[in-house]
């Protein structure tokens, strides 16, 4: 399944904790319907293209949510003249809801004197948002016993921070 997102954003250049290659980060805030949260962009390159004026970058924007974070990579064109730009960002990665999310966003708008303003949109597939999340290492819990009159309790086993249930076995001394 996926979900669309759109959304008018500001994001803000952000210097004291920037770790920038070419000295460029922004942090902003994303308040689309299927996606809300924090965002931090990271330039990881930028050299000039044709025609003059027109700056080629790349770059990681990260999504941080309340159901995970996702990852993307930034490909995009600034006109230093007019001020606008225009981006493509593909999903690398995420966490949470976001582990195995693909898609796309496209970003355009103008720079400003204290970051950019613009719009955002395009869509995640493969978001798991009725997943039950869990922040706890691998763990079982066992049968604690079993009774004639009841079935013996199911076992769950959390991997990735997802519960899964799976079906207890039988204890040995137990008949159906």
């Amino acid at each position: 399944m996926c979900r669309r997102v759109r959304d008018d954003h500001d994001r803000l250049f952000d210097d004291p904790s920037c770790t920038s290659p070419v000295g460029v980060c922004t942090a902003g805030n994303v308040t689309s319907a299927n996606l809300k949260g924090t965002t931090w962009f990271t330039a990881l390159s930028s050299q000039p293209s044709s025609p003059p004026g027109v700056a080629s970058y790349t770059g990681d924007l990260v999504i941080t949510t309340a159901d995970g974070t996702v990852t993307l990579r930034d490909s995009g064109l600034l006109n230093s003249s007019s001020g606008h730009y225009f981006e493509l960002q593909e999903v690398t990665s995420g966490t949470g809801a976001y582990l195995r999310a693909t898609g796309m966003l496209l970003s355009q708008g103008i720079a400003t004197a204290t970051g950019f303003e613009g719009t955002l949109s395009g869509s995640f597939c493969e978001v798991q948002r009725s997943v039950n999340w869990i922040d706890i290492p691998r763990a079982i819990v066992e049968n604690p016993g079993c009774s004639r009159t009841r079935r013996p309790r199911a076992r769950a086993v959390f991997t990735r921070r997802l519960v899964v249930p799976v079906p207890s076995p039988r204890p040995p001394n137990c008949s159906s």
